[in-house]
């Protein structure tokens, strides 16, 4: 798995989850599509607000992973603080990792970006689903099947045709992700 390096640079047993947004609702509802989606593969979490801490078995993920639904976000410096060097960074733009690597010549972890927007529009969804498809892709304790099914029953629920639209974008992005 890509981020096996990032998992082996440290002895920890959890892994924190946190997004960040230009609104914090929107943030906050990425978390929880996240979390639901854990839960659903047994997963026992801390949820607080838009930030999630995952109790991880041995021989796994542990590293932090850093959402950025939008990319301007990252020239805040409360928000650059924020970053832990050895982490996941991946962030909603049409940008390449390389581009957003060298405005952030501190970070010592994983980019991956993936144009969220793009396919939240090409697909007539939310692009916040873009993203989690991507998330699944690289770390390896959410399962796509299962992230898939919590996008579905999220929507459908709530606005019945953006349920298939919300699928499309979710492998969109796990599809598209860059690293």
């Amino acid at each position: 798995m890509l981020l096996e390096v990032l998992g082996q640079a440290t002895e920890r047993t959890t892994c924190k989850f946190r997004v960040i947004g230009s609104y914090a609702r929107e943030a906050e509802q990425t978390a929880f599509l996240l979390a639901r989606a854990l839960r659903r593969q047994g997963h026992r979490l801390e949820q607080a607000g838009a930030e999630l801490q995952l109790a991880m078995p041995d021989n796994n993920f542990h590293a932090d992973v850093l959402l950025v639904l939008d990319e301007t976000m990252l020239h805040r410096p409360a928000v650059r603080i924020g970053i832990p060097a050895q982490s996941l960074l991946l962030v909603a733009t049409g940008r390449r990792p390389e581009e957003i690597g060298w405005h952030l010549p501190e970070f010592a972890g994983v980019i991956a970006t993936v144009d969220a927007d793009s396919i939240g529009a090409e697909c007539g969804a939310d692009p916040l689903v873009a993203m989690l498809g991507a998330i699944a892709r690289l770390c390896g304790c959410i399962d796509h099947d299962v992230l898939a099914a919590a996008v579905h029953n999220a929507y459908d629920s709530e606005l019945p045709y953006l349920a298939a639209a919300s699928l499309r974008a979710c492998d969109q992005g796990y599809s598209r992700v860059h690293m």
